[in-house]
């Protein structure tokens, strides 16, 4: 992950060398989810980097560990978003200022501030052309569109969604590619065009890497809904307990909660309370204890659906 360029001379270069070659080694503790791990063998290497100068190298550092640290729920997460804030700042590092609105706009999402999550997420595709980076002007144009979709605001999701794709595909972006396709599998399923939905997500599983854990999650979920829109119930709910299992025993907390919401939905509106409410309460549980409104629409849904299938009873 330690891709950003960094200054230094030759007597500091077999450090430099030395930090980028443990830092992509810890990379493997990010792939299985195991995010704390991840955090802990990143700040030693953070530290190197200051020790000799490097803030930009630093800086790289400190916003992945603020990555982590908000799909992992931890509460350092804003302390190290500051700290890499501070770091690029002094280091003249854009894109790492681009990739912590990417991360304000999480931890927005978390507290429930829609208003606040909107900003960043506008600041962040800002930041990332500004830096010309396109790894980040793909994600920041998926992520706008995933959440215009949940907006309802279709249009504009299908125009960020389109251009995201179009960006990825002509410069060979991989990291979103498989995400941005779910997203425009999901707006075809809102606008009734199952077909298209189909051929979207059998798209997305031939790109998707099997080690990229949130990918296949996500992919799985999509699946599933198209799945059950075509009313392939079985295949459905095998897609989204293969969801689940991908990422179950991983921190990517953020994932596994929009996993558990989307399979209590499907199982509340086929009557299944009690399979839902299993799903549900644990998942509102966590959220209660941290203090995080994260999905709080679609959780309503959910709730709303077992209330009026209890109240049929």
């Amino acid at each position: 992950m330690l891709n950003e360029e960094a200054g230094g001379d030759a007597s500091i270069g077999s450090v430099q060398a030395q930090i980028d070659a443990d830092h992509e080694a810890i990379d493997v503790h990010w792939l299985e989810g195991h995010l704390s791990r991840y955090i802990e063998a990143s700040a030693p290497l953070r530290d190197r980097a200051l020790a000799i100068g490097d803030k930009a190298r630093a800086a790289t550092i400190v916003s992945w560990m603020a990555v982590g640290a908000i799909y992992a729920w931890d509460q350092r997460a804003e302390e190290y978003v500051t700290e890499a804030e501070r770091l690029a700042g002094e280091a003249d590092l854009p894109v790492v200022a681009a990739r912590m609105q990417r991360a304000r706009a999480q931890i927005a999402d978390l507290r429930g501030d829609s208003a606040g999550m909107d900003t960043a997420m506008f600041d962040e595709l800002v930041a990332a052309e500004a830096a010309g980076e396109t790894e980040e002007i793909v994600s920041a144009l998926r992520r706008l569109g995933e959440r215009r979709l949940e907006q309802r605001q279709f249009r504009e999701a299908h125009d960020e969604l389109s251009r995201a794709l179009e960006l990825s595909r002509r410069t060979g972006e991989q990291k979103s590619h498989t995400e941005i396709l779910c997203g425009l599998a999901r707006l075809a399923i809102e606008r009734g065009d199952v077909d298209a939905a189909d051929a979207l997500v059998a798209e997305a599983m031939t790109q998707v890497r099997e080690e990229d854990l949130t990918g296949v999650a996500a992919t799985k979920v999509t699946l599933a809904d198209v799945r059950a829109a075509q009313a392939r119930d079985t295949e459905a709910e095998d897609a989204f307990r293969n969801a689940l299992g991908a990422i179950r025993s991983t921190e990517y907390r953020l994932q596994i909660v929009a996993a558990s919401v989307a399979y209590a939905r499907f199982l509340a509106q086929r009557g299944r309370i009690a399979e839902a409410e299993a799903l549900l309460s644990p998942i509102e549980g966590s959220l209660r204890d941290k203090g995080y409104a994260v999905k709080r629409a679609e959780i309503a849904e959910v709730r709303d659906l077992i209330g009026r299938s209890v109240g049929a009873t």
